[in-house]
């Protein structure tokens, strides 16, 4: 989502291929043209931002501007330096930054966040802008390009992750000002557009990390017998962004992968303890899902699942893992995107005629396509068989549409994390069983907006405190916790849990809590730095989980998988069917009912990708075509996979002397 390439009508081949070129040779650093905007905004600039003298805080500044009538080519850049009639589409505001400096950086970690905004004459089809920043370096190069081209939003939004200085003039003749030139376009616009735009440079301390040591935890690991996978009607492998939960009375793990069902049964007399895999999909999931969602309300023990067939939500519902299905209608109205759900108490006072055939409330979340329509949640008061209508979520606030997995917390109150809330992470809380969802924020959160995971939240049994597991703007794996439901003021410093190892690229962070002071993260991570996104990136990725016994003031960390590589090369955030999108977009963590953690992933790294490191796509048929294992021309598999904790304190004190018996004293936490 957030990445869109419109088709080339016929009359723009010509133009389109000349741009191509002149994009090619400029980000090269080639071509000496006088890079003088042809439109200006106002104020045009330059505008310095400079680290306020504490070096801890945030500035900002603005502009305005109006965009023409037309249309940018492709809509994937907006350029002000081609000499081509397409410059004058663009409107351009140029931005200094001082201040910063390699030196400060080992420090600080510092964000400028540029981001539009505007109101629509007609709609946010008819009138929909693009955004394009770079910088115009000291010798004329134009470098660090970023764009934002969402569909049918309501404002654009780039994030730097400490980023270059930019301050006087450049060595070329004539000189230009060294600045981030900040170019606004129109992607489709019917009329001219006035915008409003706003920068702002973001000086935070680097998060804590002397609070985390490796942890002695062990894990035992499961990749589905490549016999047992199947593939959707399309001929999808069902594998990819798992969902995976635990019943707590019968033992039973219940895992969900595209439109696959699975009952996994634990022996444990057998050590390590033997998985058996039963395909427990009933006929109505087993065709197509996209993005299937799968959780258990550990109140009643109901399996609830929902899979995206076509436009329409597909929701199944099971009271004994399983074994019998019970059909869910539609949630209307809904999104088709990124859905979500869970159950859990009703906040008190609960709503009238509540609570009769169902004890619980089950929550259904989706996001929509068009970013300013945001995402819808909707409530059932039957246990999923039939619902309400549904509230709009994130409408009209600066968060985006795109959201994580809706939990409800013991005391009734609904989370739904959100990744990019201006500046910060954040999420949508309700305290009134969906009705309203004002929005929270984890104050010293970083974000890069689209090409970032979805965070993930988890309400402790005391029902106030509640961890966030997140991705931040600079690659790491990133834990706050609030004393009280995420509200202002309740928050600890976020957590590098990532540290002991060196972790400088992560994705999908999933976090779940056991006992109040006990909680679980899990998340991807490499030492390799630079661009996860680039088909040239060689990072090796392993599963990762990170331990707190003490609500968040210390962690353990420990590789989950370790000389077994979950994934070489890389993960590819931006939809479509690109090869490093064989992950998808999520993983996904649960507890059993001794406190043993559980995690569910993708292997995309099996046969002789675990022990060559060996990267090659050049016989991968995309992300939805992939084999469930490893190829020679091929290293991108799609293999569903489980991790289940052996040793090390689980997340219910209860069982702290189980634990101890099966591993030794201490239980190796």
């Amino acid at each position: 989502m957030g990445k869109r390439f419109g088709h080339i009508p016929v009359g723009r081949t010509t133009w389109f291929l000349t741009l191509a070129t002149f994009l090619v040779t400029i980000s090269g650093g080639g071509l000496g043209l006088n890079r003088i905007p042809a439109r200006a905004a106002t104020p045009p600039g330059p505008v310095t931002l400079s680290i306020p003298a504490s070096g801890v805080g945030s500035v900002s500044t603005s502009w305005t501007g109006t965009v023409p009538a037309g249309t940018n080519a492709l809509a994937i850049r907006c350029v002000d330096f081609t000499g081509l009639p397409a410059d004058n589409l663009t409107d351009t505001f140029l931005l200094q930054v001082s201040g910063v400096s390699d030196a400060f950086y080992l420090t600080h970690r510092v964000q400028l966040i540029v981001r539009i905004t505007w109101t629509a004459n007609v709609n946010y089809n008819a009138n929909d802008l693009g955004l394009t920043t770079y910088l115009h370096d000291q010798s004329g190069n134009l470098t660090n390009f970023q764009d934002s081209h969402q569909l049918g939003s309501n404002f654009e939004q780039v994030a730097y992750s400490n980023p270059p200085a930019a301050t006087g003039q450049s060595a070329e003749t004539p000189p230009q000002p060294v600045a981030y030139h900040l170019n606004t376009c129109p992607d489709n616009n019917a009329s001219p557009q006035n915008y409003r735009g706003t920068a702002t440079l973001i000086s935070r301390r680097i998060t804590s990390s002397s609070n985390v040591k490796p942890g002695a935890q062990t894990f035992n690991n499961y990749d589905f017998p490549v016999t047992y996978q199947t593939r959707d009607v399309l001929g999808r492998p069902n594998a990819g962004e798992p969902n995976i939960d635990a019943n707590w009375v019968s033992g039973n793990t219940m895992y969900m992968s595209g439109s696959q069902i699975t009952r996994l049964k634990w022996d444990d007399t057998k050590s390590p303890p033997a998985a058996s895999f039963t395909d427990v999909t009933p006929l109505q999931q087993s065709q197509v899902n996209e993005d299937a969602i799968l959780t258990i309300d550990h109140h009643t023990n109901r399996t609830q699942v929902a899979g995206l067939l076509i436009a329409n939500s597909n929701i199944s519902l099971s009271d004994n893992d399983g074994t019998s299905w019970t059909q869910g209608t539609f949630v209307l109205p809904h999104s088709p995107d990124h859905e979500t759900l869970n159950g859990g108490p009703y906040h008190q006072p609960a709503p009238p005629g509540t609570g009769i055939v169902y004890p619980d409330a089950v929550y259904y979340c989706s996001q929509n396509i068009v970013q300013a329509a945001g995402a819808f949640c909707g409530r059932s008061d039957t246990g999923g068989v039939s619902w309400n209508p549904s509230t709009l979520v994130f409408a009209g606030t600066d968060c985006g549409a795109i959201h994580g997995h809706v939990k409800v917390g013991p005391d009734g109150t609904v989370y739904l994390p959100q990744r990019a809330c201006g500046a910060n992470q954040g999420m949508a809380v309700s305290f009134d069983n969906g009705a309203t969802w004002p929005i929270e924020r984890v104050p010293d959160s970083s974000t890069i907006g689209l090409n970032s995971s979805d965070p993930s939240v988890a309400p402790a049994p005391d029902g106030k405190t509640l961890y966030y597991a997140y991705q931040d703007g600079f690659g790491n794996p990133e834990v706050a916790v609030s004393s009280d439901h995420g509200k202002a003021g309740t928050w600890s410093r976020s957590t590098n849990v990532g540290a002991p190892f060196g972790i400088k690229n992560t994705k999908f962070p999933e976090m779940v809590v056991g006992d109040t002071d006990r909680a679980a993260v899990t998340f991807l991570g490499t030492t390799t730095p630079g661009d996860d996104q680039a088909s040239t990136f060689t990072g090796t990725w392993y599963l990762y989980v990170a331990f707190t016994y003490d609500r968040g003031k210390t962690w353990t960390t420990v590789n989950a998988t370790p000389n077994d590589p979950v994934q070489r090369g890389c993960i590819w955030m931006s939809g479509g069917s690109n090869p490093c999108r064989n992950l998808l977009d999520f993983n996904e963590i649960t507890v059993d009912g001794h406190g043993r953690v559980e995690a569910a992933y993708t292997d995309g790294c099996t046969a002789t990708c675990v022990t060559t490191n060996n990267i090659d796509a050049s016989g991968c048929n995309g992300s939805e075509g992939a084999s469930y294992t490893s190829t020679p021309t091929c290293t991108y598999g799609r293999l569903s996979a489980v991790v289940r904790q052996q040793c090390g304190l689980g997340l219910f004190a209860a069982f702290d002397a189980e634990t101890a018996q099966r591993c030794g004293s201490g239980g190796g936490g």
